[in-house]
C-alpha cells in the first residue's frame, strides 16, 4: 500500500484535509463544527432586572473559560479522533498541520503519540479560507 502525505488545515471550528502528491494538493475531506454548537456556557448569569432575578457575583472558583474556548476544545478532541481514523485508513507517513496558534496548542493536547510522531511540519497560521492554489504556495515554507 502506498504511503500518503497529509496536509491538515484547521481553524477553531473548521478543518480541511488534503493529500499531497509532489507539490499538488488533492482535497479529501472537510469538517465543520456546527452540529455540536449546543454547548452551554459554564458561567453564571450576572444580569439583573425586573424579569431576571439578581444572581450572585462571580467567584474566583467559577470557570473562566469562554464558550469559544470550550467549543475549540471539543472540536480539537473530535478532530484528533477523526485524524487517528484517517491516518490508519490511508496509511499516512507524514502529516503537515496549519492552524492558528490556540487551535494548534489545543490539538497537540489531544493527539495520540503515534500521530504526533508522524507530524513533520507545523505552520502557526490560519489558512482555512485560502483556495487550494494559494495553499500549494505555502507547502515549501512548511517543509523547511
Amino acid at each position: 500500500m502506498k504511503k500518503v502525505k497529509l496536509l491538515i488545515v484547521l481553524s477553531g471550528f473548521k478543518a480541511k484535509i488534503f493529500s499531497i502528491n509532489k507539490s499538488k494538493l488533492d482535497f479529501l475531506k472537510e469538517y465543520i463544527h456546527t452540529e455540536e454548537l449546543t454547548i452551554k456556557d459554564a458561567r453564571r448569569k450576572t444580569t439583573s432586572g425586573f424579569v431576571a432575578p439578581t444572581s450572585m457575583p462571580s467567584h474566583k472558583f467559577d470557570p473562566h473559560e469562554t464558550l469559544k474556548t470550550t467549543e475549540r476544545k471539543h472540536f480539537c478532541q473530535k478532530m484528533s479522533q477523526e485524524l487517528a481514523k484517517l491516518v490508519t485508513q490511508l496509511n499516512a507517513s507524514e502529516i503537515l498541520i496549519s492552524a492558528d496558534s490556540k487551535t494548534l496548542g489545543e490539538l497537540r493536547k489531544h493527539l495520540d503519540v503515534s500521530i504526533m510522531n508522524k507530524i513533520t511540519a507545523e505552520l502557526p497560521k490560519d489558512l482555512i479560507n485560502l483556495p487550494t492554489k494559494k495553499l500549494e504556495e505555502y507547502l515549501p515554507r512548511m517543509k523547511e
